[in-house]
């Protein structure tokens, strides 16, 4: 199906206050989509760009209001990290490409790079993410992190760790991560998460590492499960958050050089499975359509 386009809301301009002279509104934009069991909104402006689901099967919303999935949030690196830097960028634009969302995070002073990040509706509850990045200058340790935010209580996610699944037990403001081998470790461990500690957050590295980048919500009883899935190589970490209740995975975890374009691949899918012997196989799709070339990514 075509995204379907929700008029922008132009807001009348308020009296100045306090001798501002404009208004403080501004038009917001965002694109319905439904697919298999899944509806919702993608949105490439505003604080929060991204997956906005408002119905999956009988659950109802997934995403609070402001949250969304699949975010581009952090930008980090081996010298300094930015909490919120894709977001904040100034001058970010959208553009709709048939069935594709395209959202251009443009380059600043701080960060030579430019972001291209797309989302594709696909068929039976699937949205085909792409994160590609254009380097104009080296960038040592350079990492992104996006983000993805569900309700309150929406519970603890399935991961893939030590050979099986497993719930990882977190207390109140707390992020667990989990590496892909040592060296994505040793980035967690090199102090670009201290912000997340001057927020009163505890940060942990489960030694056991990822099998595989899949975070999975499944409803055992009815078998219904938000999966999302990456690459291995593209994917140095992946990380849970109590409060709140986010799924995050980190892109690229290595030397950008100047000139580089790197394109990191996700695909978020609803469906139901019989239990989570299920999700491997729609993994292992994924995978192969990404070696094969049936995974395009927009320029």
């Amino acid at each position: 199906m075509g995204l379907q386009q929700e008029r922008p809301r132009q807001y009348a301009s308020l009296p100045p206050e306090h001798g501002e002279s404009a208004s403080r509104l501004r038009p917001v934009t965002f694109y319905e989509f439904q697919s298999g069991e899944l509806r919702g909104y993608l949105r490439g402006t505003g604080p929060c760009p991204g997956i906005q689901i408002t119905e999956a099967g009988e659950k109802g919303a997934i995403t609070p209001p402001g949250g969304s999935l699949m975010s581009l949030t952090h930008y980090l690196s081996a010298s300094h990290a930015a909490p919120e830097a894709p977001r904040k960028t100034p001058g970010r634009t959208e553009e709709v490409r048939g069935n594709t969302l395209v959202v251009r995070f443009p380059a600043t002073q701080d960060w030579p790079l430019e972001a291209l990040v797309s989302y594709r509706v696909g068929d039976e509850g699937r949205i085909d993410a792409g994160f590609a990045f254009h380097f104009s200058q080296p960038l040592a340790g350079f990492e992104a992190q996006v983000t993805s935010t569900f309700l309150h209580g929406s519970g603890v996610p399935h991961l893939h760790v030590g050979g099986d699944w497993l719930r990882p037990a977190l207390g109140e403001k707390e992020i667990s991560f989990f590496a892909r081998d040592a060296a994505a470790a040793m980035l967690i461990e090199d102090g670009r998460w201290d912000f997340c500690l001057a927020r009163g957050y505890r940060v942990l590295l489960d030694e056991r590492g990822y099998d595989y980048p899949l975070l999975v919500h499944m409803e055992e009883k009815s078998g219904w499960a938000l999966v999302q899935m990456l690459l291995t190589e593209e994917c140095p970490s992946i990380s849970v958050c109590s409060s709140p209740a986010q799924l995050n995975f980190s892109l690229l975890g290595r030397q950008a050089r100047a000139g580089e374009r790197v394109s990191c691949h996700a695909r978020l899918a609803y469906g139901r499975f019989r239990g989570l012997e299920g999700i491997l196989p729609l993994y292992h799709q994924f995978v192969r359509e990404v070696r094969e070339g049936y995974f395009a990514l927009p320029e």
